[in-house]
């Protein structure tokens, strides 16, 4: 669009005459009015105070320091762990809890025995640490069985567990339940 318009200017209609017009100026932009918000009441204030409290935490569940960093050993495995369902003594189990964790090679089977339970103490002592195989059609095998009391001698590398376990080999299946 040309700077300037021509329009005719005059009476006549063979008039030479035209004036020049410049555009309209352009608009500018509205300021962004900010939409003013109620005050929070104090629950809510509250509330919002937490988070923010919150978000000083680390997001790690080791609970590390802001900053930190968790080193971790290089042979890991994958195992499944089942708490309190005796997968061998059921029919057809199928449809029952399990976690899947990540672990060193190196940790104890008496680590995890107690990570699972949630127990310490005397409580502990009453828990076992069992390994089972699935054989199809929603059964499942018996293997070897760890007490609580010997299991601080056995590493995971010990038990059977290999780096390989859930990915060129399948995860080792694993139920921490009460002593029978």
């Amino acid at each position: 669009m040309p700077d300037y318009m021509c329009y005719p200017y005059g009476s006549g209609i063979n008039n030479d005459m035209t004036l020049m017009i410049p555009p309209p100026p352009i608009p500018a932009a509205k300021p962004k009015v900010e939409e003013k918000k109620p005050e929070p009441k104090k629950e809510e204030a509250k509330k919002s105070d937490k988070k923010k409290k919150d978000k000083n935490k680390s997001s790690s569940s080791s609970g590390e320091k802001p900053g930190s960093k968790l080193l971790l050993p290089k042979k890991m495995c994958y195992i499944h762990t089942v708490k309190d369902t005796l997968l061998w003594k059921l029919d057809k189990a199928t449809d029952f809890k399990f976690d899947v964790n990540r672990v060193p090679l190196s940790l104890t089977v008496g680590d995890v025995i107690e990570a699972v339970s949630g127990k310490e103490g005397d409580e502990i002592k009453t828990w076992c640490l069992t390994e089972v195989v699935e054989v199809g059609d929603g059964k499942w095998s018996r293997g070897r069985v760890v007490e609580y009391a010997d299991a601080g001698k056995v590493t995971l590398d010990g038990f059977g567990c290999s780096a390989k376990n859930g990915e060129s080999l399948p995860p080792k299946w694993v139920v921490v339940h009460k002593k029978e």
